[in-house]
């Protein structure tokens, strides 16, 4: 189970894609020698339960995201065994279900398979990435759904920045001769 969904969790978490667009994913979209992804194209469910391929949700949905090598060489060994035009050969709720096993085999919280492109939001907000160039990854048409829905805070970023801005507030203090000890 977790070989098959590496690929899939780190398309969503790294690549900061969505379900559908994972599951609509085909190797045509894949270029190995510019190391790039292009999100074109969705899989859903249609009105009679059947999948359809579809566009991507927007416009800016549409994008093309440089991949780390460490994925393409993830996918390379994949698109060796690949029996389908699709990158990801699961459907149904098999992300869903799959990654449910692997977080109850190794104690890990409960989260939606969709979650893994929350925590790829969230680490771009951690490491300051401008919004502009988190927006375009993820596919978001405007910040503001980005950072209301999908940006959430990391307790070890929020430490580090509350040692950041005592560290400042002590620099102020200790100039004017003050130290927490007397204060």
């Amino acid at each position: 189970t977790a070989s098959r969904m590496e690929i899939p969790i780190l398309l969503a978490v790294w690549l900061c894609m969505r379900t559908s667009e994972i599951l609509g994913l085909t190797w045509d979209c894949v270029d190995f020698k510019r190391g790039t992804v292009t999100v074109k194209k969705a899989l859903v469910r249609g009105k009679n339960n059947e999948w359809i391929e579809k566009t991507t949700k927007t416009t800016s949905s549409t994008r093309t995201i440089s991949a780390p090598d460490y994925i393409l060489e993830k996918l390379r060994a994949a698109k060796e065994q690949a029996a389908t035009d699709y990158v990801v050969n699961i459907k149904g709720n098999g992300l869903y279900k799959r990654l449910k096993v692997i977080l109850r085999r190794n104690n890990l919280p409960d989260i939606r398979f969709h979650d893994l492109r929350h925590t790829s939001a969230s680490v771009m907000l951690m490491l300051n990435i401008p919004d502009m160039y988190a927006q375009r990854r993820g596919g978001w048409s405007t910040n503001h759904t980005m950072k209301a829905v999908y940006q959430h805070l990391m307790d070890t970023k929020r430490s580090a920045v509350d040692t950041v801005i005592d560290e400042y507030f002590y620099g102020l203090v200790s100039a004017v001769g003050e130290t927490p000890q007397n204060m």
